[in-house]
């Protein structure tokens, strides 16, 4: 379950066009300023999730797409990434 200073995290970042967004979890390095900033160029809205726990909460509320980097993947908290998506309708 998402704590209640990582859902005003999130609602701070999520676009409000939720739907048309892209969720950026890239921890390590400027791997999420580059890729936010690629993705601005052509127009495309994101949102940095804080951690691989913030997704689930930003999947239920149907992002666009999620960009993970490699490094993020690793640890408990995929599990949870996974039953998620999972969750999603076919």
């Amino acid at each position: 379950m998402t704590d209640l200073s990582l859902r005003s995290e999130i609602e701070e970042e999520a676009p409000s066009d939720i739907l048309s967004s892209v969720a950026v979890l890239a921890p390590r390095g400027r791997d999420d300023a580059v890729a936010r900033q690629v993705l601005a160029k052509d127009q495309i809205a994101t949102a940095t999730a804080p951690s691989l726990s913030a997704l689930p909460e930003l999947i239920a509320r149907q992002i666009g797409a999620v960009l993970i980097t490699e490094e993020a993947l690793n640890g408990a908290e995929a599990e949870e990434l996974k039953e998620a998506l999972d969750a999603q309708p076919s």
